[in-house]
């Protein structure tokens, strides 16, 4: 599946997402079909630019690798000029963790939001 051919067309913010002016989110496109999106937030942690990155595939393809070969396409091509790429995810959230880890981010450890526990991702 190494050899994927992926367009990354900018979007409209999804609707469940907040009008900032620095996010930004892209239709992924694979043969010629608009197969999800993958999206960014940014963040200044003040060590550098960095966006902290979601995406979402569309129920047709899910099951078929395809998320894994975007998100990492997007990130070894980097479509945005960033110092780095964080991601979060739950704990229980074994494939988005193995997606991440495909596309070479590092688990940077344990994160408590209230309610909320997960990993931090960095990639770079």
């Amino acid at each position: 599946m190494a050899n994927l051919s992926f367009k990354f067309k900018h979007m409209k913010s999804p609707a469940w997402a907040s009008d900032s002016q620095n996010s930004v989110y892209f239709r992924v496109i694979y043969e010629e079909q608009d197969i999800g999106y993958i999206g960014f937030q940014e963040n200044d942690f003040g060590r550098g630019l960095s966006r902290n990155m979601c995406y979402k595939t569309y129920e047709p393809y899910r099951g078929k690798g395809l998320t894994k070969e975007y998100v990492k396409c997007f990130v070894e091509n980097r479509i945005l000029d960033l110092d780095c790429i964080r991601a979060k995810t739950p704990v229980d959230n074994i494939a988005s963790q193995k997606i991440l880890e495909y596309a070479g981010f590092e688990n940077r450890g344990l994160r408590d939001e209230g309610e909320k526990v997960g990993f931090t991702w960095k990639a770079f």
